[in-house]
C-alpha cells in the first residue's frame, strides 16, 4: 500500500489477484475506489507513489512484471519484465527515478529518465555483471534474467577499481 505524500488523500493498494486499486479518502466509503487496473496477472509485490509527485506510480508483480503508471490514465505508461523467473521484491528510491528489483540471486537496479532512457545495473551474487544503456523500455525482452536487446544497447565501461 502507498499514498501520495502531500495531503494523504489518495491511497493505492496492490492485491493477490494482480489488481491495483486507487482510493480517495475524501469520498464516501462506498464510492472511495476511483480506479482499478487489472494489468498484472499475479500477486502484487509492491506499489509505490513517488514522493513529492501527485500521480506517478510503480507496481510490480510476482511474475517479474514492472509497470509505470500515471494514475490519471487507464493504461500503464510503460511496462517491462524485470525477471523471467519471478520477482521477490521491488523498491523505489524516494527522490530519484531508480527502481531495484530482486529475485535470488539477481538484483537489478533500473535508472529511469522521463521513461525515455534507461540504465540497468545487473548484480549476481554481489558481482557487477552489466551496466547498459537502452533507448526505451520497449527494448527489454525476456531471455534469462533481465536480458537486453543488443542492437539497442550502448555498452558503458565498468568503473575503475
Amino acid at each position: 500500500m502507498t499514498s501520495e505524500q502531500v495531503a494523504g488523500n489518495i491511497f493505492v493498494a496492490g492485491f493477490g489477484d494482480g489488481a491495483v486499486r486507487i482510493y480517495d479518502r475524501r469520498l464516501a466509503p462506498r464510492d472511495s475506489m476511483v480506479k482499478v487496473w487489472k494489468e498484472h496477472k499475479a500477486w502484487i509485490v509492491k506499489v509505490h507513489m513517488q514522493r513529492g509527485g501527485m500521480r506517478e506510480l510503480v507496481s510490480g508483480s510476482a511474475t517479474g512484471e514492472v509497470k509505470l503508471w500515471d494514475i490519471r490514465m487507464d493504461n500503464p505508461v510503460r511496462g517491462f519484465l524485470a525477471h523471467t523467473k519471478g520477482m521477490r521484491s521491488l523498491s523505489v528510491h524516494e527522490h530519484a527515478p531508480i527502481i531495484a528489483t530482486y529475485n535470488n540471486p539477481i538484483l537489478s537496479v533500473i535508472f529511469l529518465s522521463f521513461f525515455i532512457y534507461i540504465y540497468i545495473l545487473i548484480i549476481i551474487h554481489g558481482q557487477w555483471l552489466n551496466l547498459a544503456r537502452c533507448e526505451t523500455l520497449e527494448h527489454l525482452y525476456p531471455q534469462g534474467s533481465l536480458a537486453l536487446n543488443n542492437k539497442a544497447l550502448q555498452q558503458l565501461p565498468a568503473p575503475e577499481s
